[in-house]
């Protein structure tokens, strides 16, 4: 009887402070908005990363990559609540499609995206460690790592 009570109250404490529906895991994510630049580029590389509140619903972004004054990477990123979960959607100039990957975690100082369909990435990963933003994105073994400090 004991063990039961425990469970059920357990469950109810579980079911009242759940607090991870798409918009408050959006706002969960709030360290992500701002300026960041790159600090691990290649030598002669200088990259960036920047993300603004479009709405309470979704998050617009965008990334690049230059080779002294040439752009050779640009990325266009949004991160949208709707159909109750979280998108992470990306659009690079080499498929023809913006690709969506689910945010399937939500912290306060991470998240983490995922589409197994896709080539690569097939995951993505974005934590704050308080000064530093760390980001990777990876498929198995393979991966690229990302840091980058606000402007």
């Amino acid at each position: 009887m004991r063990l039961a009570a425990v469970l059920i109250f357990l469950l109810m404490a579980g079911c009242g402070s759940k607090n991870d529906g798409p918009s408050a895991n959006l706002n969960r994510m709030h360290w992500l908005l701002g300026d960041w630049t790159r600090t691990n580029n290649k030598p002669g590389h200088t990259g960036w990363e920047s993300w603004s509140a479009f709405s309470d619903t979704e998050w617009r972004g965008h990334s690049g990559t230059l080779d002294g004054t040439d752009t050779i990477f640009h990325e266009v990123t949004k991160i949208l609540a709707e159909e109750g979960r979280l998108f992470f959607v990306a659009d690079v100039p080499e498929n023809t499609d913006p690709v969506r990957f689910e945010i399937t975690v939500v912290t306060d100082s991470s998240f983490t995206c995922e589409n197994q369909k896709h080539d690569f990435p097939k995951k993505i990963y974005y934590r704050f460690d308080g000064a530093v933003l760390h980001a990777r994105v990876s498929a198995g073994d393979e991966g690229i790592d990302f840091k980058f400090e606000r402007r």
